[in-house]
């Protein structure tokens, strides 16, 4: 397979285009060697005699070699020579744009990723090497800085030189001694190997949740033809609904898997519907029965301060989000309320917001050390197989629907979850 030009080091790009010019060697015969296509070398061809006049200019950031990953400093040089040298040294692209968003100062790295000598680059802006909409997307974050005196943070997708970046950059302002800003600060890190390593990632577990549809749906269509035969007693047509059940759960487990990728990355569509709370939280009720019983827990429902299970208690969300919040908030209630003790769900109407108020509440506290970090991805404590995304994709779910998610926690007062949804329409 043909590599890219990037998967070689400088030195070995030196070497093959010595073995054409010194050693007179055929292109042909190096670019096998070298397993790329005739383009590449003479990519890096163009690319020596681009540069090639770096080497006679005497300027401090040439008073300096690399030598067995060390770098190596004249000892003629005064402090701020010695920063200038660190900075050009950096892989990561440095740049100051004046206060048009033009280049005005840049590190080596600049040049090298653009592809463009920083004697060209000074007066121009993204636009001379990138296409025209990352251009005006780069021009926007400027003037942002420059309008608003921010720090931004944000990644920009590049084509340069045929060639597709990742970059993460960090914006911000950059004062005079009057403290009037005088243009922007741009430092990027090249985050293209990340987002390799994240889309194989995400293939991955796209084809895992595909590839378990398939024998789910044997699992969930047998029992069904099973049920049809009038031998069966009444305990084994009970266990085949359980194994149906149990079937459409991780069915749906799979599918909510997709769901919250989608809500991470912004690109969920909401339907939303009315819902029954009282419903969804008998059905979780049933299927969290295994841990009730193992804390020996009581779960009480309160719907606008009466005790009851008659009552239904209406959201605008969608059943399916709706069951998954609630099975991972209140099943994360079970495991940290003391034993024998009880679990509040408390259901309350505020008509004159228009909402609705799901609060859960156990006698359990909130370790200090996670409080701060409580509903964050990962954040967990105690458990041996926990892994925080428990509570973390209840609050996406509740952001997702519109909601807000909040939460108290003290050792006299236990812990409560406070989940606030639109009523229904």
């Amino acid at each position: 397979m043909k590599q890219q030009g990037q998967d070689f080091s400088p030195n070995e790009k030196l070497q093959a285009l010595k073995r054409h010019f010194v050693d007179q060697e055929d292109i042909s015969v190096i670019c096998d060697n070298y397993g790329i296509d005739t383009q590449i070398f003479h990519a890096w061809h163009k690319q020596l005699f681009d540069y090639g006049n770096l080497a006679f200019e005497d300027t401090c950031h040439l008073k300096t070699m690399v030598e067995k990953d060390h770098l190596l400093l004249d000892h003629s040089l005064n402090k701020e020579q010695v920063y200038e040298l660190i900075i050009d040294a950096l892989p990561d692209p440095i740049m100051i744009h004046d206060l048009k968003g033009k280049y005005w100062i840049m590190n080596q790295a600049v040049s090298y990723y653009l592809g463009i000598s920083r004697e060209d680059l000074v007066g121009e802006d993204e636009s001379i090497a990138m296409d025209p909409e990352t251009a005006e997307k780069i021009n926007s974050y400027k003037r942002r800085v420059l309008a608003k005196g921010e720090v931004l943070e944000y990644e920009v997708d590049p084509v340069v030189n045929n060639t597709q970046y990742h970059f993460l950059t960090t914006r911000m302002p950059l004062f005079d001694s009057e403290n009037n800003i005088v243009g922007t600060v741009g430092i990027c890190r090249n985050i293209s190997s990340r987002k390799t390593v994240e889309r194989l990632k995400e293939d991955i577990e796209r084809i895992s949740r595909h590839d378990l549809k398939s024998p789910l749906n044997s699992i969930i269509s047998l029992p069904q033809l099973m049920l049809q035969d009038e031998n069966l007693n009444g305990d084994q047509k009970e266990n085949l609904k359980l194994i149906q059940e149990s079937g459409y759960r991780m069915l749906n487990m799979v599918d909510m898997s997709l769901s919250l990728y989608k809500m991470e990355k912004g690109t969920y569509e909401f339907q939303p519907v009315n819902v029954d709370i009282m419903k969804v939280l008998d059905k979780v009720e049933k299927e969290l029965s295994s841990y009730i019983k193992t804390k020996d827990v009581k779960i009480d429902a309160v719907v606008n301060a009466e005790y009851t299970r008659q009552n239904p208690f209406y959201v605008l969300g969608e059943e399916l989000l709706c069951h998954s919040m609630l099975s991972n908030l209140l099943k994360n209630s079970i495991e940290a309320s003391p034993r024998n003790n009880k679990v509040t769900v408390t259901l309350t109407d505020h008509p004159e917001e228009n909402c609705k108020l799901i609060s859960i509440h156990n006698y359990g506290a909130i370790p200090e050390h996670i409080r701060e970090s409580f509903g964050e991805k990962y954040a967990t404590s105690g458990k041996n197989k926990g892994t925080g995304l428990g509570v973390y994709s209840a609050r996406l779910i509740i952001e997702t629907m519109n909601g807000n998610f909040s939460w108290s926690s003290s050792r006299e007062q236990g812990t409560r979850l406070n989940i606030m949804l639109p009523a229904i329409s």
